[in-house]
């Protein structure tokens, strides 16, 4: 018989105790203890624990009804994680929902989960309720995408989001760090591309310029909804003035890139006279490496 003090929570998120096979909800609270009230109904027994819930001071008498049964409470114990996870974490729903299952069937191998666990439609309204509580509604459009002030900094504390630009029915998002912005003006060759993978759902792509010193590092991350020449000359020209603001000289002598022409047009207008070598490199990547892969 478990006699650890275990918390879960009921479907509208209320507090249940779980203590030696029963469960309990809060029924009152004095100034010094909490009184708990056993679940099933009729039953009036009781217990009291201290106000922060982690000390028990008069135990449960005698129960009228039966004890709850194992599945249940490895199956509330589960859910109740599932909850706290999808408030805290940014892992997607139905990953944090298979983790669980995993998790209850290595503990219970002796346990039939399949049998009286629920399927993740069944649940995943109250786990993204969860997580709306503590993470941002999902914007629908550009213009409904508020980005929190504390999703705008760095690990260090430092500005992350370097520039948030809305123009028409486009939006450009810029994302560097302090040291980023500095190794790409440390490096002699760099490298950009646009990759749509990982994009968000409103933006058609996530551009990323790499600086290459020793290694290849990515320094500087742009959600774009374009891929012209317009927002390409954004992106060079917001990066030249964050560096100018910061004391830092960008000075690339090699440019590589994907045979892509509107960012070609747009490095070509701010490094002219480099482009013969991403011109070069380009048409060698295409005519030779690639064709023979």
């Amino acid at each position: 018989m478990n006699s650890k003090l275990e918390f879960t929570t009921t479907n509208r998120n209320a507090l249940v105790l779980n203590y030696q096979g029963y469960q309990y909800t809060i029924k009152r609270q004095y100034k010094e203890t909490n009184e708990w009230r056993c679940r099933q109904r009729p039953c009036t027994t009781s217990l009291s624990l201290c106000r922060a819930n982690i000390s028990m001071i008069r135990e449960p008498s005698h129960h009228t009804c039966t004890q709850s049964s194992p599945k249940k409470l490895v199956l509330d114990e589960a859910i109740s994680r599932m909850k706290k996870r999808a408030g805290e974490e940014t892992l997607p729903i139905p990953q944090i929902y298979s983790q669980e299952i995993i998790k209850v069937r290595v503990n219970n191998p002796d346990m039939n989960t399949g049998t009286f666990f629920p399927l993740l439609d069944s649940i995943d309204s109250s786990l993204y309720r969860k997580r709306a509580q503590n993470y941002p509604k999902i914007p629908r459009t550009i213009h409904e995408l508020i980005i929190p002030d504390g999703w705008k900094l760095g690990s260090h504390g430092e500005p992350f989001l370097l520039v948030d630009e809305i123009y028409g029915n486009e939006r450009l998002l810029m994302f560097a760090s302090d040291w980023s912005i500095r190794f790409l003006g440390s490096c002699s060759q760099w490298h950009s591309d646009g990759t749509y993978k990982c994009r968000p759902l409103l933006f058609a792509q996530v551009y990323i310029i790499f600086g290459f010193n020793g290694m290849m590092i990515p320094c500087v991350y742009c959600l774009t909804t374009k891929q012209d020449e317009r927002v390409y000359m954004k992106i060079l020209h917001n990066l030249l003035d964050i560096a100018r603001q910061k004391g830092v000289n960008l000075n690339p002598e090699r440019l590589t890139c994907d045979y892509e022409l509107a960012a070609i047009n747009a490095f070509k207008k701010f490094f002219l006279q480099y482009i013969s070598l991403v011109v070069f490199f380009i048409f060698h990547n295409h005519s030779g490496e690639r064709s023979k892969s």
